[in-house]
């Protein structure tokens, strides 16, 4: 989740760089300044504005005794025990660029192809044939790459200049980032895509396909992980073994599944079929974190009554319980690959979380029910407003009613011989509205339990229904790509909102009614907004 928001560059942030022990971190900006922070409590611990341009790249030796950064004009190493500035030397990246230090700090290169003596500042090696738009080492600290702005690989020994220079096309467009594996078995080149090279044999593998610029890559320690940014602001995590896209930190990869507001309307929670669960701010569109407990498609979101925890629900069965402002799940409950999970319901008392097919204590995560007294292949589901009755939609076209105090069926009504897929149970308790594969959307009471109008029909299936927070409205969405907003009393269409060129799988009233969110296969998440009326219409 995101920790903080440090806004003390005046400037644009060119360069960021953590210290191997983990205990800081320099960032560098076009205010011509270099800042020193404290990774632990992400304060800001010195400034430097000594330079005489932008800070345009910065690196940390591998003991993090040492830090350099540099400008246009000049390179500055600094000792990190008292941060003195320890040398100075002329020349600088310029605008673009790396320093990697090697020879376990003794030397100094960058990516245009020269090295330094550190303690000397002395000039070892210098050699623009060999020098590009970014550097990076192997394991071995001198076996090196080079992406040039020509978008072609170059590899040599870092410190030998009788070595062979070998040179790889490899972009269509300028070179911007690359990156070894910490094993050096593979190697990550950026530049309009990302491409994952075998280090050895300099084959390429496979390109990792993203439709913005590539600005960065980094594997994680481990190597099972690519990070890469991007011209419009994504952060991409990539599996590396499966070379599949894990998750966007900018925003879902993959189709929106669920959605849902916690009750007080200051945070959205999305899921999606790329395993991910995002908890937005509604109100500026900011995300505040984003969580990967899940390794299936996340078909579920909820909030808690009192917005304080949420639950997250897969593909593969597993339930998540995670709490505001911790990092680590609550807990996790796995009810099986069998028991795929379509839809979360938590009780008004916080006491029970529904899945499609299992009750489980809300407090520990402990299994009350699994796949029996009737609760079983549940699409969609919603607990009463007294918290006594569990109300579900089955792909029998039947609506299930549970007692919470004892779990057992009390009443079971087939409504339709087509599957009911979703469900919404009006504020005050009384109407049920539900979707289906056959286009229709129905009204019914709660108590007695029985279907009363048939409120309207898209022409494809109805993924997604939801009452207005005020209750005279029911709002509808599928695969017919199309929000429809209905009048519950009038039985009748009032209004088609927004444009969507793709299914529509969620949808979720802020609880002011002000807003409607919908989740979309095409990835999005997006917001409708009441100004005056309600898209055009007044809803008093």
């Amino acid at each position: 989740m995101r920790l903080k928001t440090l806004t003390d560059h005046t400037g644009p942030v060119t360069t960021v760089a953590f210290s191997p022990d983990g205990k800081w971190f320099v960032t560098g900006a076009q205010d011509n300044t270099a800042i020193l922070w404290n990774a632990a409590s992400l304060t800001k611990e010195m400034v430097w504005n000594e330079q005489q341009g932008p800070v345009a790249a910065t690196s940390f030796s591998p003991d993090s005794s040492l830090l350099a950064y540099s400008n246009d004009n000049s390179l500055i190493i600094r000792e990190t025990k008292s941060w003195n500035r320890v040398r100075e030397i002329p020349g600088g990246v310029g605008g673009y660029g790396n320093y990697v230090f090697t020879e376990n700090g003794g030397l100094l290169a960058d990516s245009h192809g020269n090295v330094w003596d550190v303690a000397t500042g002395a000039h070892r090696i210098s050699n623009r044939d060999r020098g590009g738009n970014w550097l990076a080492l192997g394991p071995d600290g001198r076996r090196a790459i080079v992406i040039d702005a020509y978008g072609s690989l170059k590899t040599f020994d870092l410190l030998d200049l009788r070595s062979p220079l070998q040179t790889q096309p490899a972009h269509h467009d300028h070179g911007r980032a690359v990156d070894y594996s910490a094993d050096g078995k593979s190697i990550a080149s950026g530049s309009e895509r990302v491409l994952l090279w075998d280090a050895k044999t300099m084959t390429r593998i496979a390109p990792l396909e993203y439709d913005s610029a590539v600005w960065s890559v980094a594997f994680s320690p481990d190597g099972r992980w690519l990070v890469s940014t991007h011209g419009d602001g994504a952060i991409l995590i990539w599996d590396v073994t499966h070379r599949e896209l894990e998750a966007n930190l900018r925003e879902h990869s993959g189709g929106v599944r669920s959605i849902a507001f916690s009750p007080d309307g200051k945070r959205l929670l999305s899921s999606s079929e790329d395993q991910s669960v995002i908890l937005w701010n509604a109100e500026s569109g900011q995300k505040e974190s984003v969580l990967t407990s899940h390794h299936t498609r996340v078909g579920a979101v909820a909030f808690s009554p009192d917005g304080s925890w949420y639950v997250s629900a897969d593909q593969s069965g597993y339930i998540v319980r995670h709490d505001l402002g911790r990092d680590e799940p609550r807990w996790i409950a796995n009810a099986g690959r069998d028991f795929v999970c379509y839809f979360l319901a938590i009780s008004p008392d916080r006491r029970f979380v529904a899945t499609t097919f299992g009750i489980y204590s809300a407090e520990t995560g402990a299994t009350l029910l699994l796949d029996r007294n009737g609760w079983r292949g549940i699409y969609s589901g919603a607990f009463t407003n007294d918290g006594t009755r569990l109300v579900g939609v089955n792909d029998s076209g039947s609506i299930v009613v549970l007692d919470t105090r004892t779990w057992e069926l009390v009443e079971r009504q087939q409504w339709t011989t087509s599957p009911l897929v979703s469900m919404s149970l009006s504020p005050d308790g009384t109407q049920i509205v539900t979707g289906e594969d056959a286009k229709l959307i129905r009204l019914g009471t709660v108590n007695p339990l029985r279907q009363t109008a048939i409120v309207g029909q898209h022409s494809a299936r109805v993924k997604a229904v939801a009452f207005s927070p005020d209750g005279k409205h029911v709002a509808s969405a599928g695969d017919d790509k199309m929000v429809a907003l209905w009048d519950v009393n009038r039985r009748k269409l009032v209004k088609t909102i927004g444009t969507h060129t793709s299914p529509i799988y969620a949808l979720a009233f802020s609880p002011d009614g002000r807003r409607l969110m919908t989740g979309e296969h095409d990835r999005s998440v997006r917001q409708y907004t009441r100004r005056g009326s309600l898209w055009g219409f007044s809803l008093d």
